[in-house]
This record gives structure tokens, sequence and C-alpha cells, in this order.
């Protein structure tokens, strides 16, 4: 039986969150679901020292934690769904030193088209960025995010229409994810190409500063593709990839290589 793992970023078990991804599990009866709330994790946050990407993420002074478990887990999910609720505009505290500590993960990405969704909510604002900043992270570690749910809870308990639109929504980006998780190796969204390419570029950009990011790319053989996977990529698609990539390396050198 195929595994989706959630990754919680709730401390409540029982919360709002939950409650769309529980409804989002009943609609994927077909698959074993296994939850990791990461308030109940040994996780320890990011102090900056930047040793993951210098030298590797062993070389991190708290490897012994459970970030590198949670992450080696993660890799071997056939489906994944990042949850938080919406905190000041952003995620939960907890999930967001996992983001931190796993930033390596993005540089060297290893969820390589891992079918993933994401889920938010919010009394009033932001649940919307929240989930498409979960799909970012998601995407930049390789995951081939299929679509994000931000729910506003007061609206949906006050206004019909919008709950009617909300209830309608996830039975589809349920049946969605269901597809993907089925036949995952579907071709890339252009989303996908670009952040792929953004960050083939940087590695290969860095090189001199980041050697391991280099090394991992060119170790993988992705340093020459146009994807982590072999597809066939359109040619509109490669264009405007190709176009993109002149920009994304202006912007990387300016952003990456100084004297600090």
């Amino acid at each position: 039986m195929k595994k989706i793992l959630v990754l919680s970023g709730s401390p409540r078990k029982n919360g709002h969150t939950m409650k769309f991804v529980n409804e989002i599990e009943s609609n994927m009866n077909q698959f074993d679901f296994e939850y990791l709330h990461v308030y109940d994790l040994d996780i320890k946050p990011c102090i900056g020292c930047k040793a993951c990407i210098k030298k590797d993420e062993m070389a991190c002074p708290f490897k012994s934690d459970d970030v590198l478990p949670i992450l080696e887990k993660l890799e071997r999910a056939d489906g994944l769904i990042f949850t938080s609720p919406t905190y000041s505009r952003t995620v939960s505290g907890q999930l967001k030193n996992f983001i931190d500590r796993t930033n390596f993960s993005l540089h060297r990405p290893r969820l390589i088209n891992i079918p993933m969704i994401a889920v938010s909510t919010t009394d009033i604002l932001m649940a919307d960025k929240v989930a498409s900043y979960l799909g970012v992270i998601g995407s930049s570690m390789g995951a081939n995010v299929i679509g994000g749910l931000g729910v506003k809870i007061g609206k949906y308990h006050n206004d019909s229409n919008y709950k009617a639109k909300v209830e309608k929504t996830v039975p589809k980006m349920s049946h969605d994810f269901m597809m993907a998780v089925e036949n995952p190796n579907r071709k890339p969204s252009m989303k996908q190409l670009l952040r792929f390419t953004l960050w083939k570029t940087r590695a290969v950009i860095g090189k001199d500063i980041s050697p391991n990011d280099y090394q991992y790319w060119h170790d993988k053989g992705w340093i020459e593709k146009d994807f982590f996977t072999d597809v066939s990529i359109p040619f509109p698609k490669k264009l405007v990839v190709k176009i993109a990539s002149k920009r994304l390396s202006k912007l990387i050198q300016t952003g990456i290589l100084y004297k600090d």
C-alpha cells in the first residue's frame, strides 16, 4: 500500500487545519496515512552557521536531533502533505525551524518528483499565502506540488457560498493528488522547470562558494539535464526556460557573488 506522509506544523492535533487534512485522508482511503507532528519532535533552531551548505548536513552542530530522520521519512513517502495553521502571517514556529534546518535540501533536492499538496487555515487572512509558501518549499526540495488549500475559518462558518466553494475544492484536490500518487512520472509543470533551473544555475554559479552543491548536482547527472527525471520537454517550454535562465543567472550572481 502506498504511503502518504503528513508533515503537520500545528500544535493542535484536532485543530482546524487537521480537520481538512482528515477530510483529504477520507477521500484517499486506499492509501496508508502517517502523521508527523513537528511539535512532538526534537527540532533545534537553526543558528545560521551555514555548515550544512558549506560542508554537508552531517556538519550541523544539531545533527543528532530529529531533523535528518524526518527528512529521510519524507524521501521514502509516495505522497506528501505539508500543513500549518497561519501564525503571524506565516507558518508555525516549529515548522519554520524544520524548514530552516533543512535549507540544504533546497540546494541539494531530495524529494524528487514526490507528489505533494499543502494545507493551511487562518481566522481572516494569509492562509492562501502560507499554503503557497509551503508549496514553494516542497517544490524547491524537488517535490511535484499538485495544489494548495488555504481556508479562512471565520468565513467558512459564516458564508455559505464560501463554504460550498471549499467543500467543492477539497474532493477535487484530493482526486488530483490521488492521481499524481498513482502516476508520479508525469511531465513537469512550467513552475517545476523554472525552479529546477534556478537551483541548478545557483549550484553552477556558486560552485566555488558551495562546492558540495555543485558536486551533488553533478553526481546526480542533473547539470546537463532540463529536469530531474528523463522526460521530454516541449520546445516552447524549453525556450521559456532558456530565456528565464539568463535572467536567473544575473539575479543569482548579484545575490551570492560577494565577499562577506
